[in-house]
Order: C-alpha cells, then sequence, then structure tokens
C-alpha cells in the first residue's frame, strides 16, 4: 500500500514563491547584459553631451545605440516587473497561508480549554451526583431505621 503525503497549501505557496523568485533571478540574469549595454550607452551620451554638445559625433553615436536597444529594454523590464508581480503575490499568498495556520491552531488551542473545562465541570457535577447519592442513601437507610422503631412503638410487624 503507498501512502500519499499532501502537499499543504503554505507548502504550495512556498513552492510557488521559490518559483517566483527563481524566474525573476532569471530573467535578471538574462536581461543583465542589454542593461549593462543601456547603461554604458547613456554614460557615453551624457559624457560626450558634456564635452563635445548633444550634437557631436560621440553624442549622436550614444544616442542612435539607446534607441536600437532601448524596445529590447523595456520589453525585459516588462517581462522582469510581471514576475516581480507574481513574486509579489506568492509573498502574499504565503503570508496567508501562514496566516491561515495560526488562526487553525488558535482554534484549536480554545477548544481544548473548551473541552478541558467542560470536562472539569462534568468531574464536579458527577462528585457532587456521587455525593447526593451518597447522602440520599443515608437518609432511605434513617428512613428504613425510623420505620422501624415506629413499628415497634405501635407494635406493628415489620
Amino acid at each position: 500500500m503507498t501512502t500519499q503525503t499532501q502537499i499543504t497549501p503554505l507548502a504550495a505557496a512556498e513552492r510557488d514563491l521559490e518559483a517566483a523568485k527563481a524566474e525573476v533571478a532569471r530573467i535578471e540574469q538574462e536581461n543583465a547584459p542589454i542593461e549593462n549595454e543601456f547603461g554604458r550607452l547613456h554614460e557615453m551620451l551624457e559624457n560626450a553631451t558634456a564635452t563635445g554638445g548633444s550634437g557631436s559625433p560621440e553624442a549622436r553615436k550614444a544616442a542612435a545605440g539607446i534607441a536600437a536597444i532601448a524596445k529590447v529594454v523595456k520589453v525585459g523590464r516588462q517581462r522582469l516587473e510581471v514576475f516581480q508581480r507574481r513574486v509579489s503575490i506568492a509573498a502574499e499568498r504565503v503570508e496567508s497561508a501562514k496566516a491561515g495556520e495560526a488562526v487553525a491552531r488558535h482554534a484549536v488551542a480554545d477548544q481544548r480549554q473548551r473541552v478541558s473545562r467542560q470536562a472539569e465541570a462534568l468531574g464536579v457535577t458527577r462528585r457532587k451526583a456521587a455525593e447526593q447519592q451518597q447522602a440520599l442513601e443515608a437518609e432511605e437507610r434513617r428512613l428504613v431505621d425510623l420505620r422501624r422503631d415506629l413499628a415497634v412503638l405501635i407494635g406493628e410487624d415489620v
């Protein structure tokens, strides 16, 4: 017989979070070369503009390079944002699952306390009932004794 282990909501959420984080890291690594080139071209444009003006050949070359890769950079950043949102959503699911577990654990602890109090109250009631039973039996014995004494006094058969 094979026993299947059921994955908990928290474990599933944590697994999804780790997968989303790994995807973000992969996308960041994929985007790094083009982002570095984009940054290098911007720096080149700033330097060329500062030294030779915005119409200098170096500035035009840098601006053309920026324009050439801007769409690729934008798409890469948008893709990264999508997966960063997935990380945020997965992190919220983890927190929600943890909160759900905490609420359930608290409910179990509260119910255990209620059961314990009920059992204690029932024990007290049972002890009182046993004492009452003993008192009743003593009163019944006393009644039997008194009837016997009465029967003797009035001459009746017991």
